[in-house]
């Protein structure tokens, strides 16, 4: 019996541990900022994450990123990893969504997004589209 206690205690001690833990590094995620480059008005800037308003074009670096924020794929593919959000041990593919047309950011040249306006993005549908905040 007293193994049974020993065990149970050790295990709510490790449970505690673990969930303040997560509370913490959400909480430093939450007032952290990172530097993003973003489109805005056909133009490229170099922005602060708390700065990025809906609307925006964030430009994914191909080494990847820590995301700050939900956001839509719009060209491209991404291996990302959800883990911290799923608990699945291995990392999701996703693809840019189909109702936009082509971004294009290869030898500088920058072209406008545009969605389909008979479209409207739904987050429960449009899943396999979405990046989601502090995944990789």
């Amino acid at each position: 019996a007293a193994a049974i206690v020993v065990i149970s205690l050790t295990s709510i001690g490790i449970t505690i541990y673990e969930q303040r833990k997560q509370n913490i590094k959400i909480k430093s995620m939450a007032a952290s900022s990172i530097s993003v480059k973003v489109l805005r008005n056909e133009v490229e800037h170099i922005l602060e994450s708390s700065e990025l308003l809906p609307g925006d074009v964030m430009l994914i670096p191909r080494d990847g990123m820590l995301l700050c924020c939900d956001a839509v794929l719009v060209s491209g593919s991404a291996l990302v990893n959800e883990c911290s959000l799923t608990g699945e041990s291995i990392p999701v593919s996703k693809a840019s969504i189909p109702y936009t047309s082509k971004f294009i950011y290869e030898s500088g040249d920058i072209a406008e997004v545009k969605v389909s306006e008979d479209h409207l993005y739904d987050g429960n549908k449009d899943k396999k589209y979405s990046l989601y905040c502090g995944t990789t």
